[in-house]
């Protein structure tokens, strides 16, 4: 009896023992995988926040965490909100509520005294996606830390990526103010709102930045030209245009006008008939060497010439372009020939054919 009973006191014993240091352990194995120090939520919201882009779930999750930090009495500082900021400032087409999650996360990082270098990342990553509030959201920065010109581009691409015109003409005008405005954030605007088609806008920017007497560059006119020439032709186009060439010819000499630029110019004049015009632009870089596709739109217009049988001027432009070493299309040649018959002017053809002749002997 006392064997038996001795038996199931041990068996007993074993049981309690056995439950205890289960029980012991697995409590501990939480307790070791569990965050308990800022550090290591840190950790964990970040690589939630890596998710951002594409999963409104690891934004629930970090709010969760955010909850659980609070329980434990942990408090967040300036790298939790940087962290989940720049992890929302990656995801596109937000919500509303998710552009009001950012900007309170964004309040919770301003209010943290983050150091500028947290300023400015943030807003580099928020010149991407935008936000519609992101100029009350740079001014709470800019109070904060005194930030750099380039920053105040940063906001500006923001509001510009946000459709926020007004605010991006807002911190242009603050940038005056403070004579910290460059060629740089003039253009910004304006090749905004020329890629609108807002015209009007775009020449009002312009003329503010003569105002303040900062000198037009070869890429501000280069944006109005692409401009004037995408819409549909009228004259008036046309004469803009041609005072738009005359900037150009002050910003760079007539040797180093990108080619692409003198051929577009030779192109549209051509195509609209505007036959003079190109002959001024090639008059005007004719000192430099032409590639062949800007003769070739040469060709063109001294083939309008003829056709409008206006002889002198094809004949004029054709001897030039011999006399620079040029070899016009024979197509040319026919024209021209087309022309002076059709006028009867034979001793122009006589001469064309002499002069032509005189070209190839040279040339062999």
């Amino acid at each position: 009896m006392t064997t038996i009973h001795c038996g199931q006191k041990f068996a007993i014993h074993n049981v309690f023992k056995t439950l205890f240091i289960t029980r012991s352990t697995t409590i501990k194995r939480k307790i070791s995988t569990a965050p308990q120090k800022l550090l290591d939520y840190n950790k964990l919201l970040k690589s939630h926040a890596k998710t951002f882009k594409k999963q409104d779930s690891g934004q629930k999750e970090a709010i969760k965490i955010l909850q659980e930090m609070k329980l434990h009495g942990i408090q967040p500082n300036s790298q939790t909100w940087f962290q989940l900021v720049i992890g929302m400032s990656f995801q596109r087409h937000r919500t509303h509520a998710q552009n009001d999650r950012l900007e309170a996360w964004f309040n919770n990082l301003v209010a943290s005294e983050p150091k500028i270098e947290k300023f400015k990342k943030v807003l580099f990553h928020l010149s991407f996606q935008g936000h519609p509030n992101l100029l009350e959201m740079f001014t709470k920065m800019n109070n904060k830390a005194e930030l750099q010109v380039e920053d105040w581009h940063a906001a500006i691409k923001g509001c510009i990526k946000a459709k926020k015109m007004e605010d991006a003409n807002e911190l242009l005008d603050m940038l005056r103010k403070n004579k910290m405005a460059t060629i740089s954030s003039y253009r910004l605007l304006i090749e905004s709102y020329l890629y609108l088609e807002d015209g009007a806008s775009a020449s009002q920017i312009f003329s503010f930045m003569l105002q303040d007497e900062i000198t037009a560059n070869y890429e501000i006119y280069e944006l109005f030209i692409d401009h004037y020439m995408s819409l549909e032709y009228v004259p008036d186009h046309a004469n803009t245009l041609i005072k738009l060439w005359q900037a150009v010819l002050m910003t760079k000499t007539e040797t180093n006008i990108p080619q692409e630029m003198i051929q577009k110019y030779l192109s549209y004049f051509g195509q609209h008939g505007e036959l003079a015009k190109a002959e001024q632009v090639y008059l005007d870089v004719k000192a430099g060497r032409l590639s062949r596709r800007c003769v070739g739109e040469l060709n063109k217009v001294i083939i309008g010439f003829s056709n409008k049988r206006q002889l002198r001027s094809a004949l004029s432009l054709y001897y030039d372009l011999l006399g620079q070493g040029y070899k016009p299309s024979q197509n040319v040649i026919n024209k021209i020939s087309e022309a002076c018959l059709a006028t009867g002017d034979k001793e122009a053809i006589q001469q064309l054919i002499d002069v032509t002749n005189a070209y190839h002997k040279i040339k062999l």
